[in-house]
């Protein structure tokens, strides 16, 4: 690639990106995330020169995801804004392509001045011992190889498994 940003446009700088990342051998998960994360943004900020994108419109593109934009979930329930975690994980996109561009085309990185979205974990709840020993499949012996409760096969919950031969 040209390594002039001037007037390289925000699409083509995407396209190169998810090349380079493609090439490094991301998982095909990853590499979609990235362009469904990078294409939605691209449909709110423009097709503009990448030289041109600040940290103030960084900022506004993560204000509009956290409050205006309206998600398309294939389930439904499109009425539920983006969870924290899912802000997160667009910055973290957003952060990664412009690592990628600073480095790929020698600008100043906007994501610089943008710190990093807070958002809380919910609690997960573990299972508690009093629940484990009513379901026939799970053994409250810890597994030799993992050290934890072992899952029995259903050969080994079977009646016959436990029959000796005469």
């Amino acid at each position: 690639m040209n390594r002039r940003p001037p007037g390289l446009q925000l699409e083509e700088t995407i396209f190169g990106f998810i090349n380079y990342k493609s090439a490094e051998g991301l998982s095909p998960l990853t590499i979609r995330s990235y362009q469904t994360d990078l294409n939605t943004w691209l449909e709110y900020q423009g097709n503009t020169p990448i030289s041109k994108i600040t940290t103030k419109n960084i900022r506004d593109y993560l204000l509009y995801m956290r409050h205006e934009y309206v998600p398309r979930r294939i389930t439904g329930g499109n009425d539920r804004k983006l969870s924290g975690k899912t802000i997160r994980n667009i910055w973290i996109t957003l952060s990664a392509f412009f690592r990628w561009a600073t480095d790929e085309f020698k600008m100043e990185n906007p994501m610089r001045g943008v710190a990093p979205p807070k958002y809380n974990d919910p609690p997960v709840e573990p299972f508690s011992t009093a629940v484990l020993p009513s379901d026939p499949a799970v053994t409250t012996t810890p597994c030799a190889t993992h050290k934890s409760p072992s899952v029995k096969t259903p050969k080994e919950m079977s009646p016959s498994s436990t029959k000796t031969n005469p």
